[in-house]
């Protein structure tokens, strides 16, 4: 059975991919490798509110993760006390001495700007 669409949905999915004031986080694409419960996979955000259910281990919080670590501005928000004004991979991504860690792992984000869809790597 689909969803049927009100005309509050369709609203705010028209505003959602047509608003250009803000940059906003479009996509996050894993092209190669595997982040723990993810692996080679494409999320489009289309809607201006996105739920991830699954399973513990399935990677929702990783999923988060990687969309806190899409914008690196240098003038960004910067939360307290960081020195940092953005979140790296190394802020949700910790492991042991002898855990081989993040590698080969190919991460692609889709930035929608009033410029145009960015693509960052």
């Amino acid at each position: 059975m689909s969803y049927a669409k009100s005309q509050t949905d369709k609203s705010n999915l028209n505003w959602f991919m047509n608003n250009k004031d803000v940059n906003t986080l479009a996509g996050i694409k894993i092209t190669q490798g595997s982040i723990r419960g993810i692996f080679p996979s494409e999320v489009d955000f289309e809607y201006p509110i996105s739920a991830f259910v699954g399973k513990n281990g399935s990677g929702k919080s990783t999923l988060l993760a990687l969309a806190a670590c899409s914008f690196h501005e240098s003038d960004g928000f910067k939360q307290f006390p960081r020195k940092k004004t953005n979140f790296t991979y190394g802020d949700f991504f910790t492991f042991a001495k002898e855990e081989e860690g993040l590698k080969d792992i190919e991460i692609f984000y889709k930035i929608r700007t009033k410029d145009g869809d960015i693509d960052n790597k």
